[in-house]
């Protein structure tokens, strides 16, 4: 038997721990022993894995989050300012976190690690390569290809995964990863609890939202790239055709903070903070989804994949996703669902409206969405493929 030490850099709870969540509880136990390490609440992800598999926490002082900060405010600057600032960033994290390493060495040695797999943190491949571990690197997202250290870093790690294909793409193009060692893999989905119409009226009842209405959803991390002040701007449009129309938006703002008071202030703005109930993070995502007529998914920058997109077809929900990124790897349009510009608010409304009132397009969507994620993301086949990469190390 193999010991695994899944290693997850998030500090809020996102799809990346999702996906460590599935695969550590789906890998062949009897082969694999999984060991999770995370920087989000024990509380937050607890329930997510199975009670076989060993879950530790360890806090971060520097994360991707404040990476992402720097990048986003050094854009204006100079080429060279920018790379000097990226280095010294570089530096400052790795021994910022210094504790962080001490505690995640203290794990590979008391669990007797074979295999290190590491999901968008810096912190576990450079153990690996210290201690001569064997390291998986799991890219969830788009690489930054002025980041010349960390794609040294990546680089040489000894197996590569991927999300999507466009991802995959992107990490060979700028060098952070060798094609012949890197596989792709769509995110698996989960197991979901068909809820009954009673939960669902008392779920309703909870959040101040009336029977027979239509209801939409957003769902995911309340950050500015997933285009929730896009898909507000299509719900002001849609009003106008469907005025009893409701929307949810589902997740929190605690990885970067205080976008919730723009969206607060924007939906105000354009007169549609009526039409809005913010339901904050929430445990039972199934219950919030099968309430919901339709699934909006709006990222504005590329999306590395789409969690929420696959979701929703799991859930048996009609959905509207972005064309930006990996969406179009997963919705085929006017088949399995419908993909839009999130800017161009006409067509989100347009295509909303069409989920919502067009019995048929929503019957064939949910159908081959619904077989298209069970036959391609199984988690149970995902856990297989990720064995067979634990295999070659």
């Amino acid at each position: 038997m193999k010991n695994i030490l899944l290693v997850d850099g998030g500090t809020s709870f996102g799809g990346s721990l999702i996906v460590v969540a599935r695969l550590a509880n789906h890998l062949d136990h009897a082969k694999y022993r999984p060991v999770v390490v995370t920087s989000t609440s024990l509380d937050a992800v607890q329930h997510h894995f199975d009670k076989g598999v060993k879950v530790y926490y360890i806090g971060r002082y520097l994360s991707y989050v404040h990476r992402c900060k720097l990048l986003n405010k050094i854009q204006r600057y100079p080429w060279i300012f920018r790379k000097l600032a990226i280095y010294a960033y570089a530096v400052l994290e790795v021994l910022s976190n210094a504790d962080y390493s001490l505690k995640l060495k203290r794990i590979l040695k008391n669990e007797n690690i074979d295999i290190i797999h590491a999901n968008n943190n810096t912190e576990p491949a450079i153990i690996a390569r210290k201690m001569k571990l064997p390291c998986v690197w799991h890219f969830h997202g788009f690489v930054n290809r002025e980041n010349e250290w960390h794609r040294n870093l990546i680089s040489r790690c000894d197996r590569f995964v991927s999300i999507s294909r466009a991802v995959s793409k992107s990490a060979i193009e700028e060098g952070f990863a060798d094609d012949v060692k890197l596989t792709t893999l769509y995110n698996p989905i989960g197991d979901v609890v068909v809820h009954t119409e009673k939960e669902k009226v008392i779920l309703k009842r909870k959040l101040g939202l009336k029977e027979g209405i239509p209801i939409i959803g957003m769902f995911g991390r309340l950050v500015e790239w997933k285009g929730h002040l896009q898909f507000l701007d299509g719900l002001k449009l849609l009003a106008k055709t469907h005025p009893d129309v409701q929307a949810i938006i589902v997740g929190d703002d605690s990885e970067y903070g205080d976008y919730s008071r723009k969206l607060h202030r924007h939906a105000e703005q354009i007169g549609v903070s009526d039409k809005v109930t913010y339901c904050g993070y929430v445990k039972n995502t199934s219950l919030y989804y099968q309430i919901c007529s339709v699934i909006a998914h709006c990222s504005i920058e590329p999306e590395p994949f789409g969690l929420v997109i696959t979701e929703a077809m799991q859930n048996r929900v009609p959905v509207v996703a972005s064309t930006v990124g990996a969406g179009p790897e997963i919705v085929t349009q006017g088949i399995n669902g419908f993909l839009v510009n999130p800017y161009e608010a006409d067509k989100l409304a347009k295509y909303l409206g069409v989920a919502i009132n067009d019995n048929a397009v929503r019957e064939l969507f949910i159908s081959n969405a619904f077989e298209y994620v069970s036959k391609t993301m199984d988690p149970a086949h995902y856990a297989s493929e990720i064995q067979g990469v634990y295999d070659y190390m």
